[in-house]
């Protein structure tokens, strides 16, 4: 959703939630490079066709309640990033770490 003085102006929404992806790309809740990589390409996948329009519509700040938005944001927190911004930068740092860590 993009908006502007509480006004939606870009309202769009696809079902590719935490739990959904956790089972179809994770089975078994294992977590590696292969399954990473898949379940990324299929989130661009279902995002694709809604990112140009919000590309050209433009945003200053992005918010987020969903299971996968607080399941991020408490992954970061873990990591030390205690101000509870999600960046792409940031994000990209968790999955790199996620293949490194013990």
């Amino acid at each position: 959703m993009i908006g502007e003085n509480f006004e939606p102006i870009l309202v769009e929404s696809r079902r590719m939630g935490c739990v959904s992806f956790a089972q179809l790309y994770f089975p078994g809740g294992v977590i590696n490079k292969e399954n990473f990589q898949r379940a990324r390409m299929a989130a661009a996948q279902k995002l694709e066709t809604l990112t140009w329009q919000f590309r050209i519509q433009g945003w200053n700040v992005a918010m987020g309640a969903s299971g996968t938005i607080k399941a991020a944001h408490e992954v970061l927190m873990e990591m030390g990033e205690k101000d509870g911004i999600i960046t792409p930068e940031r994000l990209e740092k968790t999955g790199k770490r996620s293949f490194t860590s013990p």
